[in-house]
């Protein structure tokens, strides 16, 4: 909340005009305003204005917020020559455009200028993509056939996470997440609860129902092989933990 905070001082001399007790609502207000996003987009963003204060002050620029567009062209023109690829320059721009945005004024990324010297960056610093094959069902076969163990705890537990995260269209962060209360399984299915995703920004949890296949790679039969090694009993353990 402290981000906002720094940001809601430019409301001192309003702040200072309200009531008492109206006053004292300003910390919830920045309580709020701080929750509209994620917190590591929040920190994300602050870190970047935060550097664009530094430089300002150092180059002997006073107005750091609002700023001038020239000024924030010339800053995002110097981190060009310092940077390797345009994530930096565009971290600048964003997060200048985030704290202008947290105190309602107009922001100088708004600016031609500002928006031209951004794309010059991108085709400056950018470099070929080279893209990672994708992973097909004849490679999950062969990291079956080269991994399963019958009775090898470590090794299923790999050949779960693989199964699950493919089938389940599953991030890394979500199948860490995965504890062993949020799994049920029935006669034809099993079904997965997701607590919290990238995609569910309200946290309101989702079902994940993955079919049984009746093949060696289902998910499902692997899964519940993996409880049977493992003598996993309904608790709020997570899934994949280490091993002791």
């Amino acid at each position: 909340m402290c981000q906002y905070q720094h940001n809601i001082t430019t409301y001192n001399d309003d702040i200072s005009e309200l009531p008492e007790g109206l006053a004292g609502k300003m910390g919830l207000v920045a309580s709020l305003v701080s929750e509209c996003r994620s917190t590591s987009t929040v920190k994300g963003y602050y870190s970047s204005f935060m550097r664009w204060k530094k430089w300002a002050i150092q180059n002997s620029i006073q107005e750091c917020l609002p700023a001038r567009s020239l000024h924030v062209a010339i800053y995002l023109s110097c981190l060009v020559q310092q940077s390797k690829s345009p994530s930096p320059v565009i971290q600048a721009f964003y997060g200048i455009k985030w704290a202008h945005s947290v105190i309602s004024v107009k922001s100088p990324t708004d600016s031609d200028l500002v928006k031209n010297v951004l794309e010059g960056a991108k085709r400056r610093l950018s470099h070929s993509v080279q893209k990672k094959e994708p992973i097909t069902p004849d490679l999950i076969d062969k990291m079956y056939d080269a991994t399963f163990q019958e009775g090898n705890l470590y090794n299923q537990r790999t050949i779960c996470a693989c199964l699950l995260s493919y089938s389940g269209f599953l991030r890394v962060s979500e199948l860490l997440s995965l504890k062993i209360c949020d799994i049920s399984f029935f006669t034809t299915h099993m079904s997965i609860f997701i607590e919290k995703s990238k995609t569910d920004i309200y946290r309101d949890g989702n079902w994940l129902v993955i079919s049984r296949t009746g093949t060696k790679l289902c998910p499902v039969m692997n899964l519940e092989k993996l409880f049977s090694y493992a003598n996993l009993e309904f608790s709020d353990t997570y899934l994949f933990r280490n091993l002791t």
